[in-house]
C-alpha cells in the first residue's frame, strides 16, 4: 500500500509540475485543432491490438494448460486493470496466479509463461524502436545513448529468449546477486524457464508464428501511437515516430510511477518536440494514456466477477464473514504465499512485492470454466502427502 501511495504521488507531482509549465489553452487548443477522424481510428485499434493478444497468449500457453482463446483475452483485460494501480506493468503477474490458482500450470510455469510473453513484446517493440533510431541518427546527442539502452536491452532479451544455455547463465549471475530469500524461487523459475524455452523452440514452425504476431501487433500499437500524434500535429513523420513513442513506452515503465503516468507524458512532451509544442505533447500523452483505460474499463466487468466474493481469512471463523478488501488488496493478497508452501508457489510473492496479507483464495468466484479449482486439480497442483499452501501473515 505504501509504494502504491508513492507510485500515486510521485505521479501526480510530476503531472502538476508539467502542467504548471504548460499553459491549458494550449492544451485545449491542441484537441480543438486536431483531426477527430483520426482519434477516433486510432484509439479504436484498441479492440483488435487486445485481441490479438488474447490469443497470442492462449496459443503460447502448453498445449496441456488448455487455455482457449477466450481465456486468453479474460486474462488480458484482467491484467489491463491492475496495471493501472501497479507499476512497471506488474498486474501482468495475475495471468500467472490465475493459472496456478485454475489448476492448469504450476506457479514457475505460469510465470515463466507470462514472462515469455512480455519478453517476445519487448524484442518486438525494440526491433521496431531500433529501426526509427536509425532515422533519426544524428539528430540529436541523446540519440547514440538511446541507441546503446535500447541495443543492450534488445540483447538482453534474445538471449534470454534465444537460448537455455545463456538465460542459464543470466539466472546463474541473478542467483549470486539476488538476496538470499529469493534465491530458491529463482532455482525453480530457471528450471521452468528451461522447459518452457525448450518447448516453445521445439516447435520452430509455431514458434515463428508468435514471433511474427508480436512484430506485426507492435507495429499496429505503434501506428496507432503515430495516428494519435499526427492528428494533432502533421510534421509528425512515421518511422521516426516509432522510435520517440517506442522510448516514451519504456520511460512509462519506470517502477516509481503509477501506470507509468507522469513519466510518459513528461517523456513524450520532450521526444516530440521538434514535431509538435508542449500542448500537444500534453494532449498526446493524455491520448496514449486513454490507450491503457478503454481495455482497463472493457476488463473491470471480468474482475468484479472474480472478486465479488470477500476473502477467506486465516484469522479465525469469526472474522471471515467481516473480511472485505480492495481489488488491488486482495491481489496483492493473493501474492502472499506462506514460507511453508511449495518453492515455485512463493514467486509471486517474491515477483510481486506484497509483503503482508492474510487470505486463503481470492479466485473461487464461478465464471464458466474458471470455476473454483476441482479436487482433481488440487491432486494435480498438490499430490498426496504436500498440504496446500495457506495464506497467511509472513
Amino acid at each position: 500500500m505504501k509504494r502504491r501511495l508513492i507510485a500515486l504521488l510521485v505521479s501526480l507531482g510530476l503531472l502538476a509540475a508539467l502542467y504548471w509549465k504548460i499553459d491549458p489553452n494550449a492544451l485545449a487548443q491542441a484537441f480543438a485543432r486536431s483531426d477527430v477522424g483520426l482519434l477516433v481510428l486510432a484509439l479504436s485499434l484498441v479492440a483488435p491490438t487486445t485481441l490479438i493478444s488474447g490469443w497470442r497468449f492462449s496459443y503460447l500457453a502448453p498445449r496441456a494448460a488448455n487455455v482457449s482463446v477466450w481465456e486468453g483475452l479474460w486474462l488480458i483485460l484482467m491484467s489491463n486493470v491492475l496495471n493501472l494501480i501497479l507499476p512497471s506493468k506488474m498486474g501482468d503477474i495475475a495471468k500467472a496466479y490465475v493459472l496456478v490458482e485454475r489448476g492448469k500450470m504450476t506457479g514457475a510455469a505460469a510465470l515463466t509463461l507470462v514472462a515469455m510473453e512480455k519478453g517476445w513484446d519487448f524484442v518486438a517493440l525494440l526491433v521496431w524502436c531500433a529501426l526509427g533510431l536509425q532515422l533519426l541518427w544524428g539528430s540529436g546527442p541523446h540519440i547514440p545513448l538511446l541507441a546503446l539502452m535500447v541495443g543492450g536491452l534488445l540483447t538482453f532479451f534474445l538471449l534470454m529468449l534465444g537460448s537455455t544455455k545463456m538465460s542459464g547463465r543470466i539466472f546463474a549471475l541473478l542467483h549470486l546477486i539476488a538476496p538470499a530469500k529469493i534465491k530458491r524461487q529463482l532455482a525453480g523459475l530457471k528450471e521452468a524457464w528451461a522447459e518452457g524455452l525448450g518447448n516453445f523452440w521445439a516447435n520452430p514452425a509455431k514458434a515463428s508464428i508468435l514471433i511474427s504476431v508480436s512484430v506485426w501487433l507492435w507495429l499496429i500499437h505503434l501506428v496507432q501511437i503515430w495516428l494519435l500524434a499526427y492528428a494533432l500535429s502533421p510534421l509528425v513523420p512515421l518511422l521516426e515516430s516509432f522510435a520517440l513513442s517506442a522510448v516514451g513506452i519504456l520511460a512509462g515503465l519506470l517502477p516509481f510511477t503509477l501506470a507509468g503516468i507522469g513519466t510518459r507524458d513528461a517523456a513524450l512532451i520532450v521526444l516530440y518536440s521538434p514535431y509538435m509544442d508542449a500542448g500537444a505533447g500534453a494532449a498526446l500523452g493524455l491520448l496514449c494514456t486513454l490507450r491503457y483505460l478503454i481495455p482497463a474499463a472493457v476488463g473491470l466487468p471480468f474482475w468484479d466477477a472474480i472478486f465479488s466474493r470477500p476473502n477467506c481469512w486465516s484469522l479465525g471463523e469469526s472474522k471471515r464473514e467481516s473480511a472485505t478488501q480492495t481489488v488491488a488488496g486482495r491481489f496483492l493478497a493473493a501474492g502472499c504465499h506462506s514460507r511453508l508452501a511449495r518453492p515455485d508457489a512463493g514467486l509471486v510473492h517474491a515477483l510481486g512485492g506484497a509483503r503482508r496479507c492474510a487470505t486463503v483464495s481470492v479466485l473461487d468466484a464461478p465464471l464458466g470454466r474458471w470455476g473454483a479449482v476441482s479436487q482433481r486439480s488440487d491432486r494435480r497442483l498438490f499430490p498426496a502427502g504436500h498440504a496446500r499452501p495457506v495464506r497467511g501473515h509472513l
